[in-house]
């Protein structure tokens, strides 16, 4: 183990320590002062100091913070943030399980449950923060040597940029496109770069050439990274099973399966019902606006491809001049440009059919509004692939059969991903992965980025 890994660990530890700490803190003031001033019978906690000397109670949360690879591994921010809430979770369930024991309840289980809220607040915060730091001193950084194709090794910079906190520095890529493999050009690299971590890309190589690969790095680098050939069926949550001597990988849709689309649906409908409530006044407002501003209906009926391909009323809020058609018609003839626009995309900027209202309505989503009716009746689900149009299912190709085997959403992946900088074919890609790759967790961290997507009108025409 290296001097950066060494401080890397004990700098992230440290900060844990302190971080629970303070939590915890919070939580004694909170419970000694805060509460009393709604709760005036509430009987004072014991002396700060009685919590103190049980200082070891912190040590269940960085043994479960360990057991979680919180401290040798390293996960992009959501990712992590999930395996925090885990291990803060049952590390301080195993608190209470050891104060029930020895009979130490005399510490306040108010103060428990609130240093547990707090703590799923300031830890993602604090470990993210730390990491940035870290990176910056050149301490929690991994040399990375990419050996893949030129397409992948785009993909894989993007995504490597796109999270700093993993810490990995881009040292050389040695591009195989064309089977243009040569061990020696590798081993080389190896030999006069201090090389941490390597990814090769298996969709270019035969099995005796990782092989040959894996040796030759043995002893040379920490970490050795293989994408497999079938990493485009699913990417995450792919269980590993062991049958004796050989590895099986057990692939699963999970949005297919039935248990998840009752959890699903029941979130959905906790959620758009309560959204639904808060908006009101907003939902109001903007139907007067439209009203006042334009002529024509306030709400926007579209038929959109549903669940099995059924189709279905989308309902948006008007956005569009009555004589849209024509507009649109008269501005793809007069610009070659908006035209290549139209056919790549489907959409194009400064849409002439729009109206000054509807431009905005669009740029901040407010349009999308009525669509809560959808998820509410059944139709549409809050988090989803894109709701595509009857006629785009002949550009969808094979992938039409996996998205419309469920319900689509208000945002989803594509949204918080480039919205309308992204590509028809990539939007497809992207919804694909959804629903191979579904959990809660995941609709809940898509509904997160949706809301800054909303705020900075990213990608959105």
């Amino acid at each position: 183990m290296n001097y950066r890994k060494i401080i890397s660990l004990l700098t992230l530890l440290v900060f844990d320590v302190i971080t629970l700490v303070v939590s915890y803190l919070i939580a004694y003031f909170l419970r000694t002062w805060a509460l009393s001033l709604f709760i005036h019978d509430v009987p004072p906690p014991l002396p700060f100091q009685t919590y103190i000397t049980r200082y070891y109670l912190v040590i269940p949360f960085i043994l479960v913070f360990a057991y979680e690879g919180l401290y040798n591994k390293r996960f992009e921010f959501w990712e992590e943030t999930r395996r925090l809430w885990k291990s803060n979770l049952i590390a301080t369930v195993i608190v209470m399980v050891i104060l029930y024991i020895t009979k130490g309840f005399v510490v306040s289980r108010a103060i428990i449950i609130l240093g547990l809220l707090i703590n799923t607040i300031l830890l993602p915060f604090e470990r993210n923060l730390v990491k940035q730091l870290l990176f910056k001193l050149h301490l929690w950084v991994k040399n990375l040597l990419i050996i893949a194709s030129k397409q992948m090794q785009e993909k894989l910079f993007k995504e490597i940029k796109r999270h700093p906190i993993l810490g990995y520095k881009l040292i050389a890529m040695n591009d195989i496109s064309g089977n243009s493999y040569d061990i020696t050009v590798i081993e080389k690299i190896l030999s006069q770069r201090k090389i941490d971590s390597i990814i090769v890309d298996g969709h270019e190589f035969e099995q005796s050439q990782i092989l040959d690969l894996y040796n030759k790095a043995e002893g040379k680098v920490e970490d050795f990274f293989v994408i497999p050939a079938l990493s485009q069926i699913q990417t995450s949550g792919i269980e590993i099973e062991q049958l004796e001597t050989i590895l099986l990988m057990k692939f699963r849709y999970n949005l297919l399966r039935t248990e998840s689309q009752i959890a699903k649906r029941i979130l959905d409908l906790i959620l758009a019902v309560f959204v639904f409530i808060i908006c009101s006044p907003l939902i109001l407002i903007i139907a007067s606006l439209i009203k006042i501003s334009s002529h024509g209906t306030v709400f926007f009926k579209q038929e959109r491809l549903g669940k099995n391909k059924k189709h279905f009323p989308c309902y948006k809020f008007r956005t569009m001049y009555l004589d849209a058609p024509g507009r649109l018609e008269k501005h793809l003839n007069s610009s070659a440009e908006a035209k290549s626009e139209w056919e790549k995309y489907l959409k194009i900027a400064n849409d002439p059919r729009v109206t000054p209202l509807g431009k905005f309505l669009r740029r901040t989503s407010l349009d999308e509004l009525p669509q809560l009716g959808n998820v509410i009746k059944g139709d549409m689900s809050l988090v989803g692939p894109r709701p595509y149009l009857p006629y785009e299912v002949e550009n969808m190709v094979k992938k039409v059969g996996i998205i419309t085997r469920v319900k689509p959403g208000i945002t989803g992946l594509w949204q918080v991903s480039g919205r309308s900088q992204l590509a028809f074919d990539e939007r497809l890609q992207l919804d694909e992965y959804y629903v191979k790759n579904w959990s809660i967790w995941t609709d809940l961290v898509i509904l997160v980025k949706t809301i800054k997507v909303f705020i900075k009108a990213e990608g959105a025409y």
